[in-house]
């Protein structure tokens, strides 16, 4: 591992990294070899995320919480200085960020306060985000009255007949759950989850094995693959995942 450290050179491998497993790990370790200049780390850290791309600030956060989780093994001095910039970042991403940065913020705070990472304040940080997400999912989940008019007057217009409203909207909102559990299944299998040792590989039908664990943003199927019958049988039997501890 190259022995010289300077903030010039830091600048580069942020700007370089992307969200693979083995790009953020590989600058993890780096700066973690490089404890001693953990400040210097932190603040050019804040620096870059805070003038990064919205897109960038998420690979930022898997960086700051690989470096917090390995260093705590051996001193709590990443621990202290990341905690002065990271509840500023995490916010920045929760207010001006995307549905899929929202659920890196919520999968970070469960993970720092289920292993302790920032002892009372991480469970603080946790407390404060789940209400938080509490408030937002009501605005961000309510279906749209003019757009369930639309697929009303839609549906009757291909049906030519009168259709209940009641089970029609039943309906809707059970597409829109089915959506959502893809959604959680695909975002939950992240770098994330990789900490620890990692998941046990398994064993697939060929007789291969592969690694629960997926990098940190992974591609989704396209629904539009999936056949009727072959919906139905996903939201019959697909388990609403819920995130690891």
């Amino acid at each position: 591992m190259n022995a010289g450290f300077s903030t010039q050179i830091l600048v580069q491998k942020l700007l370089k990294l992307n969200n693979s497993r083995q790009s953020i790990e590989t600058l993890s370790h780096w700066c973690v070899f490089h404890y001693r200049h953990c400040q210097q780390v932190v603040e050019t850290w804040d620096s870059e995320f805070h003038s990064a791309p919205q897109e960038r600030r998420v690979s930022l956060l898997y960086l700051a919480n690989d470096i917090v989780q390995i260093s705590k093994k051996e001193s709590s001095r990443y621990v202290n200085e990341f905690w002065r910039v990271i509840p500023a970042a995490l916010n920045d991403v929760f207010v001006n960020g995307d549905d899929f940065g929202r659920n890196v913020v919520q999968r970070l705070v469960d993970i720092w306060d289920d292993r302790n990472i920032f002892g009372s304040h991480g469970q603080s940080l946790k407390e404060d985000y789940y209400r938080r997400f509490k408030e937002l999912k009501p605005k961000s989940r309510k279906p749209s009255v003019e757009l369930l008019e639309k697929v009303i007057s839609s549906y009757k217009h291909m049906v030519n007949a009168p259709v209940d409203e009641d089970t029609l909207m039943r309906k809707y909102q059970v597409a829109l759950s089915f959506v959502d559990n893809l959604n959680n299944e695909y975002e939950n299998n992240s770098i994330l989850d990789l900490k620890d040792g990692g998941k046990k590989p398994t064993q697939t039908q060929n007789g291969g094995h592969e690694h629960s664990g997926r990098p940190a943003i992974t591609g989704v199927p396209a629904l539009s693959v999936l056949r009727p019958r072959q919906t139905v049988q996903a939201h019959q039997f697909w388990p609403c995942s819920v995130g690891d501890g």
